[in-house]
C-alpha cells in the first residue's frame, strides 16, 4: 500500500477541501478486491481529510472501514 495526500509529510496533516472531516461513503460494489484501488485514509469513521491510499494487492479487511473512490 502507497499512502500520500498529507502536505506536512508527518502523516497527521491535511485537510479537506470543505475544513472539516467528512463522512465514510460505502457502496457494496466498490472493494478493496485488487491491486490500484484508491480509497481514502482516515483515523476512525467519518474522519476523512485529505489523505489517500493505493492497495497493491487484495485487502478485505479494509472494506467498509475506508471509502473506495477510483482505481
Amino acid at each position: 500500500m502507497m499512502q500520500g495526500g498529507d502536505p506536512s509529510g508527518t502523516g497527521k496533516g491535511g485537510e479537506s477541501i470543505w475544513g472539516a472531516p467528512f463522512k465514510d461513503e460505502f457502496d457494496s460494489r466498490l472493494l478493496h478486491s485488487n491491486r490500484g484501488v484508491l480509497s481514502m485514509a482516515n483515523s476512525g469513521s467519518n474522519s476523512n481529510n485529505s489523505q489517500f491510499f493505493i492497495t497493491f494487492k487484495e485487502c478485505h479487511y479494509l472494506d467498509n472501514k475506508h471509502s473506495v473512490f477510483g482505481r
